[in-house]
């Protein structure tokens, strides 16, 4: 139900975005104790991202290591993604990915350079690779 976005979680139960976003994916998991069902879970289909952060913390407990290092170590490693890794928050990629191609916005069509936005990206996002580590991705 996670994953098919079949919880009964969705945005109307639980405003993540206009809360304080967690540091680590246990604290947004431990947010999720206000959020309420808008439907049984299992009926209806809502997108909500906060649905793979829980899956994200089930790897970490089961695991036995923080979701970015299980990553590496069971997934990238063993597709020689060498330069693919993982952050919880926007805030870690300079650190954990220092060679990051700066971003852009597009604004009356103008490239304008835009650092990454601040945010929490646990188990929904947060993939840091280049176009080899995707392609690797995408065939496998």
């Amino acid at each position: 139900m996670l994953l098919n976005q079949t919880s009964g979680m969705a945005d109307a139960g639980f405003p993540e975005l206009t809360l304080p976003q967690p540091a680590t994916i246990a604290d947004r998991v431990a947010s999720l104790r206000a959020a309420r069902l808008v439907s049984e879970p299992g009926t209806a289909f809502h997108y909500f991202n906060p649905n793979y952060a829980v899956l994200a913390r089930l790897v970490e407990v089961v695991g036995g290591r923080p979701f970015p290092d299980y990553l590496r170590a069971h997934v990238f490693a063993p597709l020689a993604m060498t330069a693919t890794t993982s952050v919880v928050t926007a805030a870690q990629a300079p650190s954990a990915a220092p060679d990051l191609a700066q971003g852009q916005l597009l604004a009356f069509g103008v490239p304008i350079a835009r650092a990454e936005l601040d945010g929490y990206l646990g188990g929904s996002g947060g993939v840091i690779s280049t176009a080899r580590g995707m392609a690797t991705w995408l065939i496998v």
